[in-house]
């Protein structure tokens, strides 16, 4: 059983610091399993299986881009559970041959707080749903983007809602419905990201939107409200998610300041 294993460093604008998080996770279609430990400032990616370490270069690659693929979902799980926005670095990655079944390792990572703060049922329930449902997976990485990148979030903001509408085959008037705005809202948004504001689409008169705290953080809310309705139309039984619960995580990982 072959081992590789990511490291990453997690940093946040406001200081804060990552809750733990210490999950494991099955693939569906293969005996490839990951583990995946996380908190504080670093987050360690274990991924194992038969052959998984091989020396190929195009196996390497692979395996980069598994562990960039579930750090994004990390990160998304993060933001949706009111944790924080977390950018991250790779710091490394090792590959390890012929490691036994039942073979033992840890990670230490540098949890600040004596208990270690343990990460939440909450992040744990949506790292599970992000993991599961791969229209959920784009919409949450398109809300991470949107509030890194504030002076793009409408076009972010935009793509996040088509991976809704486009994965379950619904319409924009529905997307509307979900996040509780009239219809005429939501043509509103799509007019303000088409035409002429340089949001989706270079404008003739050069003109572009600027980011601005209500306009972006409105924006990102109504994306997750959008992901929950999904999320509870996906699994039955779901209670989406109160809007102040919502407004509550956004600010948390809104930056103090939209241009640097």
């Amino acid at each position: 059983m072959d081992l590789v294993a990511s490291v990453f460093t997690l940093r946040n604008a406001k200081g804060l610091f990552a809750p733990k998080a210490d999950i494991g996770y099955q693939e569906q279609d293969s005996n490839v399993r990951w583990h995946i430990v996380a908190g504080g400032t670093r987050a360690y990616l274990l991924r194992f299986g038969p052959e998984v370490a091989k020396k190929e270069a195009q196996n390497i690659d692979n395996q980069n881009a598994d562990s960039y693929f579930m750090l994004t979902r990390v990160q998304s799980a993060y933001l949706l559970a009111g944790d924080g926005l977390f950018e991250a670095e790779a710091a490394g990655r090792l590959f390890l041959l012929s490691v036994q079944d039942r073979a033992d390792w840890y990670a230490q990572t540098d949890f600040i707080a004596a208990p270690a703060p343990e990460v939440s049922p909450r992040f744990a329930s949506w790292l599970g749903a992000l993991i599961k449902h791969t229209m959920l997976r784009r919409a949450a990485h398109d809300a991470f983007l949107a509030l890194s990148h504030p002076h793009e979030a409408g076009a972010f903001v935009y793509r996040g809602l088509e991976w809704l509408v486009l994965g379950e085959g619904r319409s924009w008037e529905d997307v509307a419905d979900d996040v509780g705005v009239s219809r005429n809202s939501i043509r509103d948004f799509k007019k303000l990201a088409n035409v002429d504001y340089g949001v989706r689409h270079a404008s003739r008169s050069g003109a572009k939107l600027r980011a601005d705290w209500e306009n972006y953080g409105t924006w990102v809310c109504s994306l997750i409200d959008a992901i929950n309705a999904t999320r509870a139309r996906l699994e039955p039984g779901y209670k989406p998610e109160e809007p102040a619960l919502v407004a509550d995580a956004v600010m948390k990982a809104m930056p103090i300041t939209a241009y640097v």
